[in-house]
């Protein structure tokens, strides 16, 4: 009798899987490692402090310009960031649904209050995908497992908080992808 109470809850679960990965019970994103080549400093938020446009400037070979297609040129302001699994950390996918993507993750190596600035303690990592926008958000940033890392970078970070509903992410940096720059500003917000 118990066995078969134990194989009944076992089936059960096996059935229920699949309907509670579809409701999100789990919505944070597979945290990847911090490239030490990419090195943040923070400073204060402060009237007129981005220096790069809210838009991805590249310069690099044609070659890799054309690889980039999407990216380039994509729009910075107003992104939307998900958590990861890290300790704290958030993840943006920057470039167009259905082109490559440049995803862009930062991590902290403890859980914050939900309204401290955790700008000066971030690492970073950042990917480039060929794949576009797959099923859900979580899905589809969790593509930097199949994508290929960026080599370096520098970011200023001028606001990270763990809080939704506001911009809570704010920076800008530059990123070397193989032979090509990509420099841009940036402002994210969890939703609500």
């Amino acid at each position: 009798m118990v066995r078969s109470h134990g194989l009944g809850s076992a089936a059960l679960v096996a059935l229920m899987a699949p309907a509670l990965a579809v409701l999100g019970c789990s919505d944070d994103v597979d945290a990847p490692p911090a490239n030490a080549s990419i090195h943040n400093e923070a400073r204060a938020l402060t009237p007129g402090c981005f220096t790069r446009p809210f838009e991805v400037m590249c310069d690099g070979p044609e070659d890799e310009l054309a690889r980039l297609d999407g990216v380039c040129g994509a729009k910075t302001d107003f992104l939307e960031w998900s958590g990861t699994d890290a300790p704290a950390g958030m993840a943006t996918w920057i470039g167009p649904r259905n082109g490559p993507l440049f995803l862009l993750f930062n991590r902290l190596e403890r859980e914050p209050n939900e309204n401290e600035n955790v700008a000066k303690e971030l690492h970073y990592s950042a990917f480039f995908v060929n794949e576009g926008f797959a099923d859900d958000l979580v899905a589809t940033l969790e593509q930097w497992h199949a994508g290929e890392p960026v080599r370096s970078g520098t970011v200023v970070t001028f606001a990270a908080r763990f809080v939704a509903c506001s911009m809570s992410w704010e920076g800008e940096g530059t990123f070397r992808w193989r032979s090509t720059t990509l420099a841009f500003a940036w402002t994210a917000a969890e939703p609500c």
